[in-house]
């Protein structure tokens, strides 16, 4: 009876372990519906690197940037050192407390933090893990926006030539990627309240492009048209 359709999310607990852009506004989608958001950055590269992402007008001084608001809205934010074993047993009784975990962590540093999806599913049976990778989860290259659009077809659907590049002027694979683990964690949440089970969510920036070309997709496959 008290249902908040404008915060439908008050009481869910999300723990935003992501950087950059594709996580970070997963979480602020939560963020802005009612849910708590806690995000924890690097404290020793000073937080995520978005912070130092600027224009030449901004304050080259503030420990934020532009860019940086424009995914982490509404959110608690906590520096860790996750190689410090206090700061790794505080991160642990935040993952129990949780009821969504949001991540980028490449396979080898979610090895070497013991936050790997099937590890935390293990300990945690109810909890909700969506995992953001540049490619397949075991596969080490960075995602890089540039390079996702040329592998993807983005760049040519726009135009090439011997001298310019008409690359997506904001980092376009990214939000659609974000999309993807909202989507995903939706119906994880829906499986949940039915079943009373988690769920591990794999997304990645590469297949997200490749799914929101849509009927240019299907162009080529059919008429071998771009």
């Amino acid at each position: 009876d008290n249902f908040d359709l404008q915060n439908p999310f008050v009481g869910l607990k999300v723990l935003d372990l992501s950087s950059v852009l594709a996580g970070p506004l997963t979480g602020t989608f939560f963020a802005e519906l009612g849910a708590k958001v806690i995000k924890i950055e690097n404290k020793l590269t000073d937080g995520d690197a978005t912070r130092q992402w600027k224009l030449a007008s901004e304050d080259p001084d503030s420990p934020y940037s532009a860019y940086y608001f424009s995914a982490n809205y509404g959110k608690e934010v906590i520096l860790m050192d996750l190689t410090d074993l206090v700061d790794r047993m505080t991160l642990e009784k935040m993952i129990a407390a949780s009821d969504v975990i949001i991540s980028n962590f490449q396979q080898k540093t979610a090895i070497k933090l013991d936050v790997e999806p099937d590890t935390l599913l293990n300990k945690y049976p109810n909890l909700i893990i969506a995992q953001l990778s540049a490619y397949a989860y075991d596969d080490p290259r960075p995602g890089y926006d540039l390079v996702m659009q040329g592998e993807t077809g983005w760049l040519s659907m726009n135009g090439i030539d011997m001298n310019h590049i008409a690359k997506l002027p904001v980092a376009m694979i990214d939000i659609i990627a974000s999309h993807q683990m909202r989507e995903g964690i939706l119906a994880a949440l829906w499986l949940r309240e039915r079943n009373h089970i988690g769920s591990i969510i794999h997304v990645s920036l590469y297949k997200s492009a490749l799914s929101a070309l849509a009927n240019q997709a299907t162009n080529y496959l059919i008429a071998n048209h771009i």
